[in-house]
């Protein structure tokens, strides 16, 4: 049995109360950002339910029959429901055979689990069916909506579901947990898993997977390559060839988050970073660019980050932005008379 996650404690004892009293919800939606483990929860959930002998602290023993055919995807009270090979939505046809087999007894006598993976995948055709089991529930069957984006979802859905909002950890808490994962991880110092969580957005299994990617060398290696552009040793346009090749979307992510820095730390000193461990060199890096100057930039690395996935050429973005950021530094040695 996966371990739970620690900032799931709380949701974990809500709904386990609500059991052992006899009061499950007939559908649950499990909403929160990526990376948080909405998905893993659910599961948990899902087999904790199902099993035969579950522990004290409510988690499926798994060793029973129950658990068994779970983790072997085999149980044949729990179903899930996500979109088909080649396909972003979830369609009609899957929610009817859905709830064609929910409205038969349970194999083992006990409950039916279903998960719906994302929830908003769901097309307008197979909500509304779905609305309508939710609407008259068959008893002993538990639904369970897992979604990035629960406001997309219809009202008529989210009204009908008994709502887990499944948050972030603070800070504190998801940088103990990355430093306990130190089979994958290795050697990172603190400094290293704040920035990634905070690049990450606080979403401590993104951050986790930033860290095993190997991103954190192309990180390196952009944050460089923007510090040299800045000194007049390295040229935008083969700088941004580069960061194309490696990765399209990540570096324009990342100088998003360095150009944030540079503002704060224009704004004050002392200010807390994304990228806290490049302080020192972002530092230096802000007294040599005017803070209206890195508005501007930022303004353009903005409408690059939404016109991402679009037909917009990445390279020509790039260029112009790198091209502009070589200039910044220059404008203002000359502004101040230095030669």
């Amino acid at each position: 049995m996966t371990t739970l996650f620690p900032w799931h404690e709380p949701q974990w004892q809500y709904l386990h109360e609500r059991k052992r009293h006899d009061q499950l919800p007939h559908a649950l939606l499990v909403a929160g950002p990526v990376g948080v483990g909405k998905l893993t929860f659910a599961k948990q959930f899902a087999q904790s339910i199902l099993c035969a002998a579950p522990a004290a602290d409510h988690a499926a023993c798994g060793h029973c029959r129950a658990c068994l055919q779970f983790v072997a995807g085999t149980h044949p009270d729990f179903a899930v429901i996500t979109p088909e090979e080649d396909s972003k939505t979830i369609k009609v046809d899957q929610i009817r055979q859905l709830i064609e087999t929910i409205s038969l007894a349970s194999h083992h006598g006990g409950h039916r689990v279903t998960l719906v993976f994302p929830a908003e995948a769901m097309n307008t055709a197979a909500a509304n069916s779905l609305l309508k089991t939710l609407e008259e529930p068959p008893a002993q069957n538990v639904i369970l909506l897992v979604s990035h984006q629960p406001a997309v979802l219809p009202a008529t859905i989210r009204s009908r579901c008994q709502r887990l909002n499944m948050a972030l950890p603070d800070l504190q808490q998801a940088v103990t947990w990355l430093q306990q994962q130190a089979i994958t991880l290795g050697e990172k110092t603190t400094e290293l898993l704040t920035t990634a969580l905070k690049l990450a957005y606080g979403a401590p299994l993104l951050a986790l997977e930033w860290l095993n990617s190997g991103r954190t060398q192309l990180y390196t290696q952009a944050f460089e390559e923007f510090i040299r552009i800045a000194e007049n040793t390295a040229s935008p346009l083969s700088v941004a060839q580069t960061w194309l090749k490696a990765d399209q979307r990540m570096p324009i992510q990342w100088l998003y988050c360095w150009l944030g820095d540079l503002i704060r730390l224009k704004s004050c000193p002392e200010a807390s970073l994304t990228n806290q461990d490049k302080r020192l060199a972002l530092h230096k890096l802000a007294q040599q660019v005017d803070l209206h100057d890195l508005f501007a930039l930022l303004a353009s690395v903005t409408e690059a980050l939404r016109g991402q996935g679009t037909a917009l050429n990445e390279q020509l973005i790039y260029e112009s932005i790198l091209m502009r950021w070589a200039t910044m530094p220059l404008r203002v040695k000359t502004s101040t008379g230095t030669p």
